[in-house]
């Protein structure tokens, strides 16, 4: 696996209302300060580029996902699909998915509401090993967070679209 740029990439902004806003501060503030942290914050009108946001998470080997006005964030599954690893700083954010990602311990960081003054130390301290083995889990799983959009063939795995079907089928038997 390749070196990242990055320790980390955070990819978001304080938003006027939302849950948890006070981590999304903190977060932002502590990014600013750090020469290993990439930052890019969503202001003015115009929001993202794609480019600049998928250049973050590509050169980043964590990526921060506070929750915003929800728990669910489509950064989340963009940073995953770019090899980026999801730090989460929501019990609600481990319950997002369970079909489709199952234990989210497997394939990204997991930091207490309460704890998250501590993620830039927790971080800094997850061995070589534990990245490789975040990495591989999230590329067992990332296929079926997306959606085919050439109609082809299902090839060797099955779409988020796919999967969801077979579970719900799965389900109800």
């Amino acid at each position: 696996s390749r070196e990242r740029k990055y320790l980390v990439a955070a990819v978001f902004r304080v938003h006027i209302s939302g849950l948890n806003m006070n981590v999304r501060r903190y977060l932002l503030s502590r990014c600013k300060e750090l020469k290993e942290c990439a930052l890019l914050t969503a202001g003015g009108p115009r929001g993202l580029h794609a480019v600049d946001y998928i250049k973050r998470y590509y050169e980043s080997t964590f990526c921060l996902q506070p929750e915003g006005d929800t728990p669910s964030r489509k950064a989340i599954l963009d940073s995953m699909t770019l090899g980026c690893i999801p730090v989460l700083f929501a019990k609600l954010q481990t319950k997002l998915w369970p079909w489709h990602v199952g234990d989210w311990r497997d394939i990204g960081v997991i930091i207490p509401d309460d704890e998250y003054t501590t993620v830039w130390e927790r971080l800094k301290n997850i061995s070589s090993e534990q990245i490789e083995m975040y990495r591989n889990n999230i590329k067992l799983r990332v296929h079926r967070l997306s959606m085919r959009i050439d109609g082809g063939s299902r090839g060797e795995y099955d779409d988020g679209f796919d999967y969801t079907v077979t579970k719900l089928w799965a389900s109800m038997k």
